[in-house]
């Protein structure tokens, strides 16, 4: 199964072996950040790949120099911003509603790697901070590159 290069998350089997998966977040310019619509495609994929039964385990890879910088900072300012002023509850979902859609969505990726029943092998090669830390502690195996870095700066506010 292949994806344009256009899309947040590619999901392609390795050539020589097709039961090997590859999940990889495509936003270099953003760092991978995962933003709303980053989580709702990776969901997407991980529960495609769970229900395919040729694949046997999935690698989570990343384009760019960072695996990801957790989060999308500038998204969840918006929503902030967007939460202060009242005009904007036109929307089909007020602010708050997309901010908890957010930390659920997020959630769920990070529990339906942890509860999948094929092995998740996080491959790292740059940053992992914050949300993306924690995208690759969830995984069953990680390995990193010599010069991969891994953060995260939301335990010193009680986050993570």
């Amino acid at each position: 199964m292949s994806t344009t290069s256009s899309q947040l998350v590619r999901y392609f089997t390795r050539s020589n072996n097709s039961r090997v998966g590859v999940i990889e977040l495509n936003n270099p310019s953003k760092r991978n950040a995962l933003s709303l619509s980053t989580l709702h495609q990776l969901l997407d994929i991980i529960r495609k790949v769970e229900h395919d039964g040729s694949v046997r385990v999935v690698v989570l890879q990343a384009k760019g120099p960072s695996f990801s910088s957790g989060h999308d900072l500038s998204e969840i300012r918006h929503f902030q911003k967007e939460a202060m002023e009242k005009s904007k509850y036109k929307e089909e979902q007020s602010p708050k509603e997309k901010l908890n859609d957010l930390f659920c969505v997020c959630s769920d990726v990070m529990t339906s790697i942890i509860k999948s029943t094929k092995p998740y092998v996080a491959k790292v090669d740059g940053v992992a901070t914050a949300a993306g830390c924690q995208l690759v502690a969830s995984c069953d195996l990680a390995y990193a590159s010599i010069g991969s870095k891994f953060s995260t700066p939301g335990v010193n506010i009680g986050l993570f």
